[in-house]
């Protein structure tokens, strides 16, 4: 054996070797319950005014702690596959994990508490350490990699959108902290929005459904890119030239979402109902989420920025996850239970929001804390899988 072919070895070895304490499984499912919780124990006014520090916290326990946790962990077991390249230094891996913890509960701790300033400074520690970490490991990962196709573009498209995602949410908690912001607030929120679902969510966990289906692998994926690409730059611009008419900013999204629906035609054609159930909840969700999004202009409603919240996030990412995650792990994903639970919590959620009753809208969080909760004593015993 060669010095070079045993150094290979040796590098493919300490990689594995890093990868396996991540555990985001396990702690993906714990903060999935945490959410659960926060959402049921919601007062009355709270769900209806998706602005209120209870609702923003809550939804970047999910965002941080659930959705960038998962993905993150999810990338760093399978892009090295994927690109034909590894992670530059993976032994920062478990940093990016612990910091993403601690910046999801501080980040929920400083905006829903009145302790700002202190839990605001452990979650910009938190956050502040994991992503660029990732970020600058993601970039150097796909720009060693010999792969020049559509995917490899989507996963540019991902990091950039991230990097953009992490920059205005800095923005963000210096607000919080401080109490004051230098530039149009709603447009940085729909700007932060449109590139963490059009970009970093969104592209990932579309890239992770197309290559965890075998058939699908080698997608045309350049001219959903394209798409993607013009909606990820029209929308911002939108926001902030024409922040009154908001049906300019509907079309901007519209290149975004027909990249979307295509994307969803290709692979349901690929991909049976049984195997894939979790995928096809997050196209239903989809979907509905599109429909809100053009009634929004059409007949003004304060509930539906939230529905259309409850749509994309716990709805259409978080069954796109799940979906991913029984197809990469199907091992480590509940079967029926775990679904028709998930289903019934996003159901609870939004139909909450066109009745007066806090009761609907609080078991929708606890239905949802349930379902995390089966998923972590499933059966198939998630200890098992924490090298995930």
């Amino acid at each position: 054996m060669s010095f070079h072919t045993f150094k290979g070895k040796k590098q493919i070895v300490a990689q594995v070797a890093c990868i396996q304490p991540t555990g985001f499984i396990p702690f993906t499912a714990i903060n999935l319950a945490l959410t659960g919780g926060a959402i049921a124990l919601m007062e009355s006014d709270f769900p209806k005014h998706f602005l209120n520090p209870m609702v923003v916290a809550t939804v970047h326990l999910y965002v941080l702690g659930v959705l960038t946790l998962s993905l993150t962990g999810l990338a760093i077991r399978h892009l090295p596959e994927w690109a034909g390249s590894g992670w530059p230094k993976p032994a920062l891996h478990s940093w990016i994990v612990w910091s993403l913890l601690v910046g999801a509960w501080s980040v929920f701790l400083g905006i829903g508490t009145d302790i700002h300033r202190w839990f605001l400074l452990s979650a910009s520690a938190g956050v502040g350490v994991a992503i660029p970490i990732f970020v600058v490991q993601m970039a150097l990962l796909l720009w060693r990699s010999r792969r020049r196709d559509g995917i490899m573009a989507l996963l540019t498209l991902a990091t950039l959108s991230l990097t953009g995602v992490f920059l205005l949410g800095a923005m963000f908690l210096g607000e919080y902290a401080h109490g004051f912001l230098a530039h149009d607030r709603l447009a940085l929120l729909g700007t932060h929005l449109t590139w963490g679902i059009f970009g970093w969510a969104g592209v990932i966990l579309w890239v992770m459904r197309i290559t965890g289906n075998t058939a699908s692998r080698n997608a045309p994926a350049s001219g959903w890119f394209a798409g993607l690409l013009i909606t990820w730059i029209l929308v911002p611009v939108t926001l902030f030239q024409f922040p009154d008419q908001p049906l300019w900013v509907r079309l901007a999204a519209v290149p975004g979402m027909l990249s979307w629906g295509i994307w969803t035609l290709h692979a349901r054609h690929l991909e049976s109902w049984h195997h894939h159930r979790y995928w096809w909840s997050a196209d239903l969700f989809g979907v509905l989420a599109l429909l809100t999004w053009l009634l929004w202009p059409l007949w003004p409603d304060d509930r539906w920025p939230l529905l259309f919240g409850v749509l994309i996030l716990p709805g259409w990412t978080l069954s796109q996850l799940l979906g991913t995650m029984s197809a990469l792990r199907p091992d480590a994903i509940p079967g029926n239970r775990g679904w028709l639970l998930h289903m019934l919590a996003v159901v609870l959620l939004a139909t909450s929001l066109f009745t007066t009753s806090t009761a609907l809208w609080q078991s929708g969080g606890v239905v949802l804390m349930i379902s995390a909760m089966v998923w972590i004593f499933s059966d198939r015993n998630l200890g098992q899988h924490s090298h995930g």
